[in-house]
């Protein structure tokens, strides 16, 4: 019975350090420093969790929202896919290691006769088990392929720039977003202040003009007229509070 043949390789590939051209640098909209999931911002809310300013909701909106992060892991994929387009250019080393075990009379006869060392007097039925160790070591440098390899450093460089493209569009968009929270919800807030005002200002005229109706010198018209004007201006305050309480 034949036993089966038990083969042991190591391939050790090895990139050399040499380059056939010179890297371009990274596009610089790339390079632009984004906010680490993990980091903590530099401004944080205040105590009481409310935020004082527009720059801190700002910073706050880019330190924590996930769409930045996912543009950011967009332009560091697009930056390893150029690093794996340009290993293409590099030379490769590799070396290899074999180790093998076989009492099959075909592999026995093939590997003694290729090595010269086949003994006169072999049994070519039997020959017995062979034990063989090979060890080689190789380079290959790609010289050419009809462009395909700077068409595909090229295609990278490009994602790079559309990734720090849309990382710029998504942190834009926020910043908007977030000013226009921030001033809509400054508005409600000052419009409110002039509701109060405007509603106290009428309470104080209803409220005399009603003593003077009282005393006979002014007309139940001019009491209807502030009444009519003071309802008004307490719903106008209602919706402007309802207004801010949804701008928050």
């Amino acid at each position: 019975m034949e036993r089966q043949l038990i083969p042991l390789a190591l391939v050790l590939p090895l990139a050399a350090c040499v380059t056939s051209a010179p890297e371009r640098p990274l596009p610089r909209a790339a390079l632009r420093a984004v906010p680490s999931p993990r980091a903590t911002p530099k401004v944080e809310p205040a105590r009481d969790g409310t935020v004082r300013t527009l720059p801190q909701a700002i910073e706050l909106c880019l330190a924590r929202n996930p769409n930045l992060y996912e543009a950011e892991a967009r332009v560091h994929a697009a930056e390893a896919a150029l690093a794996q387009a340009r290993a293409a250019l590099y030379p490769m080393v590799g070396a290899q290691l074999s180790v093998l075990w076989a009492d099959a009379p075909s592999t026995y006869l093939f590997k003694t006769i290729d090595a010269g060392r086949l003994a006169p007097n072999t049994d070519f039925n039997d020959p017995g088990s062979l034990r063989n160790t090979e060890a080689s070591l190789g380079a290959s440098w790609n010289l050419w392929r009809g462009g395909m390899d700077s068409a595909g450093i090229r295609a990278a460089e490009l994602g790079i720039d559309a990734g720090a493209a849309a990382q710029d569009a998504v942190r834009n968009a926020l910043v908007a977003a977030v000013s226009s929270a921030w001033l809509e919800l400054r508005a409600t807030r000052e419009l409110a202040t002039s509701d109060d005002a405007r509603v106290r200002t009428l309470e104080e005229q209803l409220s005399d003009a009603r003593k003077r109706l009282e005393n006979g010198s002014a007309l139940r018209i001019d009491v209807l007229s502030l009444e009519v004007r003071l309802a008004q201006a307490q719903e106008r305050r209602t919706r402007t509070e309802l207004g801010r309480k949804l701008a928050l």
